[in-house]
């Protein structure tokens, strides 16, 4: 049995990369998708900061053309045990009252209150799977698919005895909690081996875990933040993929904007746009994406990289709710709800769903008033 396969859809996980740049000056009329008051929208048209966005091949089956995050399906490699040993001395130490696995799963499990998980990553799984804790192992996902689909690899080189971690962290093995981190260590590896090590993780994930341990390399855990968890609708349209995934959204940051090699089978092209530049060329008909990369794009309405980054940082206790929007299928096209919508559905079946909702009314009229039933 795989560790991220289930009856109805397929576990994965993305990144959200906020790479800090110079502000912008703005030259025209912001536009938003969202009725954002005119000085949030100035903010977001002149922020210093990018987020990074791939654009998905055309031959692929979901989303065909889309811009979409960094990020893929689990693999059972992720959740290998193998990962103790590669993990465990970086974030524990021989004198401290934990073993490595206990130190593992202490590690992001004290930044929730109630101890309380996105589903994702709380439940049961089959025990050669449950060795590294899904945190981490979800994690270890995203990041491995980020160097997989850029070239962009968030990790750094283990030290022997103090640590990166322990170091950054003098309490952790105490009762204090890790010190988040949002913003990301880079790899500086030579760019040949970087790349040779990048075509064999792309033949073979396993090959990620090798590349670590053979590097010395620890990824960068601490620097991805929980963001949210988002569960692919079901739909009746014959015209669309039936594949349904439940991905667990990260964030983190970086302060300059780092260069994407892009891997030609699953994407064509890369995007470092602030979040009104996607929302403009949404409108225009130049790009399109998805519902979650609508509604996340639409959140981040900071006024720099570094409030941006602040916000995140301070709230460790943070943890994502499984959301799934609904389709409401009109006369001239669809529109989507969200939780916390007006119309949203009391009660939706996340396995089976309800279908698509209908209206007779055109998306015009609909846009115009709530109450369109």
């Amino acid at each position: 049995m795989s560790a991220s396969v289930l009856r109805y859809w397929r576990e994965s996980a993305s990144l959200i990369l906020v790479g800090k740049a110079a502000a912008a000056v703005a030259t025209s009329t912001p536009t938003t998708l969202t009725s954002q008051s005119q000085e949030n929208d100035r903010n977001v048209n002149t922020a210093n900061y990018k987020i990074l966005m791939l654009k998905r091949s055309s031959r692929m089956s979901f989303f065909p053309n889309f811009y979409v995050f960094p990020g893929g399906a689990a693999d059972d490699a992720d959740f290998s045990s193998e990962w103790l040993d590669i993990l465990g001395p970086s974030f524990c130490s021989t004198t401290g009252p934990y073993s490595p696995r206990e130190s593992l799963f202490r590690l992001f499990s004290r930044e929730t209150k109630d101890n309380r998980r996105a589903p994702i990553l709380s439940r049961k799984r089959d025990p050669k799977y449950s060795v590294i804790p899904s945190d981490i192992a979800f994690r270890i996902c995203a990041i491995r698919e980020t160097f997989e689909e850029t070239g962009i690899l968030l990790a750094y080189k283990a030290k022997s005895n103090a640590t990166l971690e322990q170091n950054n962290n003098p309490n952790s093995e105490g009762n204090s909690e890790v010190t988040r981190r949002c913003t990301a260590k880079l790899c500086d590896l030579p760019a040949e081996q970087l790349n040779e090590w990048r075509h064999c993780v792309l033949k073979k994930s396993d090959n990620f875990l090798k590349m670590c341990r053979e590097l010395n390399l620890i990824p960068d855990l601490t620097a991805l933040s929980e963001w949210s968890n988002w569960l692919t609708p079901t739909t009746t349209n014959k015209s669309r993929s039936k594949k349904r995934f439940n991905t667990i959204f990260f964030i983190s940051f970086v302060d300059y904007l780092p260069n994407v090699i892009i891997e030609a089978h699953e994407s064509t092209s890369h995007m470092w746009q602030t979040p009104n530049e996607y929302f403009t060329q949404v409108a225009d008909g130049s790009i399109y994406l998805g519902p979650p990369q609508m509604y996340e794009l639409n959140y981040m309405n900071f006024r720099s990289w570094e409030t941006f980054h602040d916000d995140v940082e301070q709230h460790p206790h943070f943890h994502a709710s499984q959301w799934m929007s609904v389709e409401v299928k009109c006369k001239d096209g669809s529109l989507f709800l969200f939780p916390g919508d007006d119309k949203y559905p009391k009660e939706v079946n996340f396995e089976h769903g309800v279908g698509q909702l209908s209206s007779h009314r055109i998306l015009e009229r609909v846009s115009l008033s709530s109450s369109f039933w």
